[in-house]
Parts: structure tokens; sequence; C-alpha cells
């Protein structure tokens, strides 16, 4: 089906179904994708006429068509208005200005040489890469690569077009077919990209080649998942560094007030021993927190404090599960003269 603006897309209708076989368009081959008429030889072989050229589909025996540039491949760009074959499996093309093209039988058949499309060079940042293969890892600012493709031919090489597709790079469309063969992707963010081209040969018998090469961009330091993962301990520790200092201070202020409060009310200087029992929980909390011999002037009560704004404690096992166990654990303060 020939359409205005999207090349010539191919239909099949099955089983009540109309399911889209393939699409041509200038980035796989064709001179224009404004189509103005078609016709079918008696090869199955497809005519088309566009604004600026013509063109033939020629179907291989896997069921694929090569794309065969008639009138670019010559170097002739007019418009044509008619394209049809006579029962003796001739086609003609007709021009707006009257010209009349006979086209000359398809060549199908393959050839003993077949063309392979090579990466002759890479350029990393403009400068050449003596050895190179694909996977290519590079690193964060070697971002901006140059490829140098060619296609030896042999046969009217100044038809060969490329065209290339860049994955990973959120790009979903190929170029446009060109004869330039060079390629530039610059300024690429880090990631894994993998260049795809294809080279068309035009009127020759040659099909269609493809190679494709991989490369990583790997993003500096910085940003990589161990740089992130250490930051993001390190900030954890120092998040517990300073809770556990605020705690620590706070901590450290009460049971000074409890002192003071003790030598004020004429505790006698000395060191003074507190016994605490506590419940541990499953959990590691303590509860059921009870000085045994309390002093006085506050002390047994400071230092229930100290326990229980302690940090959780490993609780006891049992026939390894969990339980509920008792600790004792003794306090010792230091009561100053004035």
């Amino acid at each position: 089906m020939g359409t205005r603006y999207d090349g010539l897309p191919g239909f099949e209708y099955k089983d009540n179904h109309l399911k889209k076989r393939y699409q041509f368009q200038t980035q796989n081959g064709l001179t224009d994708n404004f189509i103005t008429s078609l016709a079918t030889d008696g090869d199955n072989n497809i005519i088309i006429g566009t604004q600026t050229g013509l063109d033939r589909l020629i179907k291989l025996k896997d069921g694929s068509y090569r794309v065969e540039n008639i009138t670019k491949s010559n170097n002739i760009f007019s418009y044509i208005s008619i394209v049809w074959t006579d029962t003796y499996r001739n086609a003609f093309a007709l021009t707006n200005s009257g010209t009349v093209f006979q086209l000359e039988p398809a060549q199908a058949g393959k050839t003993a040489f077949e063309p392979q499309l090579l990466i002759e060079e890479l350029k990393i940042n403009g400068k050449p890469i003596p050895f190179f293969q694909s996977p290519l890892q590079l690193q964060y600012n070697e971002s901006t690569i140059s490829f140098s493709v060619a296609a030896p031919a042999f046969i009217d090489e100044k038809q060969i077009k490329y065209s290339y597709l860049l994955t990973g790079g959120g790009n979903k469309k190929w170029s446009d077919t060109t004869s330039i063969a060079d390629i530039n992707l610059l300024n690429l963010s880090p990631g894994n990209y993998t260049l795809q081209v294809k080279a068309f040969f035009g009127s020759t018998v040659y099909a269609t080649k493809e190679k494709s090469f991989s490369f990583t961009i790997l993003p500096p330091w910085w940003q990589r998942w161990w740089f992130k993962f250490g930051v993001g301990i390190l900030g954890l520790a120092v998040l517990v560094a300073v809770i556990r200092f605020y705690y620590r201070r706070k901590l450290e202020a009460n049971l000074m007030a409890y002192l003071e409060n003790a030598a004020r009310k004429g505790m006698k200087a000395g060191q003074y021993t507190v016994n605490v029992r506590f419940l541990v929980e499953k959990d590691g909390r303590m509860s059921d927190v009870i000085a045994l011999d309390d002093p006085g002037f506050g002390l047994g009560k400071a230092a229930q404090t100290v326990i229980r704004t302690g940090p959780r404690w490993k609780p006891g096992e049992l026939n390894g599960k969990k339980v509920r166990s008792y600790h004792t654990q003794p306090i010792t303060f230091q009561i100053s003269e004035k």
C-alpha cells in the first residue's frame, strides 16, 4: 500500500485479520516516502514510483524483499506518474515530463561474492583506537565516539547507502539512508549501547548487510553503586553515632543532676554501687527495673534510669528459642567533695 509520507507498508490478510508484515521507507532503502504509483511484475517484484524516482522491491527466495534504487543509482531524479507491466513481463514507468523508462529484468540470483559490512575505524574523543572489539568498555569522559564503516562491493560503490540505529540512548528510529559512511555519536551519557548499521546496495544483486557493535560507558566513580553504597553506610554510621552521642549527653546530664542533688543533701563523698535487677524481654527491651540496694539520696532512681535509657540487651535463649530472662547489673557512682 503506497502512502504519501510513510513509504510502503505491506500487510497480510489471514484468518479474517490484517497483519502488518513490513514497511519500506527511506530509512531502509526507498528513494522517497511519497509513493505515487505501484505495479507488480510476473516474478512478484513490486515496482514503486515516488515523487523523486523509481524503485523496485525484488522478492527473494525466503519471502523477504531487497530494495533496488533504479533511477537513483543512475543519478536520475524524476517524479514518477505511473508504473505498469505488460503481458510480456516487461515493466515501464512514466515521468511527469513525459519520459518513459523500460526496466531491465530484476537480478535476484546470488553471486559467489558477498560484500561484508565492516567497521574500518573507531575514534574516541577524536583519537583513533588502533585495536578494538565488541563489547567495548569506556570511561565516563570518553563520551564522543565516531565510527567509519565500509561495505566493499566493487560494483558502483557510490550507490551504497548506510543507515544506523543506536539502542540504549532512547532513540528507536533508524536514520535516513545516506552515502556518508561516518557515524558520529556526541556526548553520550553513561550506559549500555548497541550500534546497529545497515548497508543497502541499490541496484546490485547484493542483499542488505547488517553489523552491530556494543559498548558501555561507565559512570564516574562518584555515581557507581559501590560509592553510593559506601556513602549510605557512612551516613548511617554517622547518624547512629549522633543519636548515641545525643542520648549519652542527655543521660550524663540527668545523672549529673542526681549526683549534684545527692551532694547538696549531704551525701558523703565516696564510691557507691547500686545493684539493679531487670527483665530482658524477647526483643531485647528492659522491664521490671528495680534497684536492689538503694544507698538513698536518689542514687537508686539514677541507677534505674541508666538501665532504662541504655541500649537493648541480647535476649536469653533456651533450646534455640528466645526467652525472657532476669539480669542483675551493678552501677557505680562517684560522689566528690565540694
